[in-house]
């Protein structure tokens, strides 16, 4: 609706109203045929072709396109087919073609030619009979292709090998290559590794749990493949075994042994009226006299090798085992040795020095003069 206008002239008489439809250019006379005309379709379609940046169209053109529209209806209506046998009509000859071919259509064909007679029931059942055996041994030849499938997927589903990065899939020449790119690349280490029994137990374990179980070694949560496990641990920094709670601890437990400390007694045992203290129980292949509370005593000629204060050697401990442990303190990862201990000594003392003196020096600026600032000549 583009507007009203009051006609001084024409056919409408003076003081009426006129509208003028701005999509149709067409002037209505009265608001009933106003209504009228917003109703119907040659407005609707103007409407539309104005949306789409469209010039309107008059109403004569819009009635041809209208009638040439409608006889292509007629003719496609007239063109509709009809199956006699299934009383079903339909729009396309495609779609009557698939009904003419269906199983239903052909059934209901043969039994309308053939006579109705008794000896057909028993035939049509095993019929029926024999599509539905045929439709079991196809769900189950499907069941049996699924399971198949799964299985492939299980077996396909392999753990990290040994000389592989747990983080990345890098191949390594050995195991302590391995281990050390994954410290370098990734900053992964293996912890308690002097109470470590095996490290290769371990290794295939993290590679298992990486590989087959698609689970963070960090906070455990579980991923669909590989690749997803491995980008989150390197974009959340959890290339790490976690050693927080006690299901971590129970986890790892069988891959370290931890030696139990011996508690030392220090209540004194008191001695039976018949006992004498120091009474030996057994004497060892070295000579060596083991006491009951377990004192051991020697000769005196060898007392200069019990005063030998050795460090003690694990020799059940792997040589690998220990070339990791060297590897990691050589990147500072065991704390200081004694030349840093010594150098941070030493700096610590400067800084209290320094501190020292500056605190007596606050003070004796502050001390108090007794020197005249008035006096004229001083």
């Amino acid at each position: 609706f583009a507007g009203s206008r009051r006609c001084g002239s024409g056919p409408l008489a003076r003081g009426e109203m006129s509208f003028v439809c701005g999509k149709c250019n067409f002037v209505i006379s009265s608001t009933e045929e106003r209504d009228v005309h917003y109703k119907s379709y040659w407005h609707r379609y103007n409407v539309k072709r104005t949306c789409e940046g469209l010039h309107p169209v008059s109403y004569e053109v819009f009635q041809k396109k209208l009638a040439v529209i409608t006889k292509g209806t007629k003719e496609e209506k007239k063109e509709t087919l009809r199956c006699d046998i299934c009383k079903k009509t339909f729009a396309s000859t495609k779609a009557h073609q698939h009904h003419m071919r269906s199983k239903r259509h052909l059934q209901k064909a043969a039994n309308r030619s053939s006579p109705a007679t008794p000896a057909l029931t028993p035939q049509t059942s095993k019929s029926t009979q024999d599509t539905k055996i045929g439709q079991d041994k196809e769900q189950e030849e499907t069941n049996n292709t699924n399971n198949a499938q799964k299985e492939k997927k299980e077996k396909k589903q392999v753990g990290v090998p040994l000389a592989h990065c747990l983080f990345c899939g890098k191949r390594a020449q050995s195991v302590e290559e391995s281990l050390r790119h994954m410290l370098k690349a990734h900053s992964f280490y293996l912890p308690y590794t002097k109470y470590l029994i095996s490290l290769d137990a371990i290794m295939l374990y993290l590679g298992e749990k990486i590989g087959i179980g698609h689970q963070c070694l960090s906070c455990n949560h579980i991923f669909k493949d590989i690749e997803a496990v491995r980008q989150h641990m390197r974009d959340r920094g959890h290339c790490k075994m976690s050693f927080e709670d006690e299901q971590d601890a129970e986890e790892y437990g069988d891959f370290f042994h931890v030696p139990e400390k011996k508690e030392e007694k220090t209540k004194e045992r008191r001695l039976a009226p018949n006992e004498v203290e120091g009474v030996a129980s057994e004497m060892n292949d070295l000579g060596e006299i083991v006491m009951k509370d377990g004192r051991v005593l020697g000769h005196r000629s060898l007392v200069r090798y019990y005063k030998q204060n050795l460090k003690p050697v694990d020799t059940e401990q792997p040589s690998l085992v220990i070339k990791i442990m060297r590897n990691y303190r050589a990147i500072g990862m065991k704390g200081y040795n004694g030349r840093s201990k010594r150098n941070e000594k030493s700096r610590k003392d400067v800084l209290h020095a320094n501190k020292y003196f500056m605190k007596i020096g606050f003070k004796k600026n502050k001390q108090k003069h007794f020197k005249d600032s008035t006096a004229p000549f001083n």
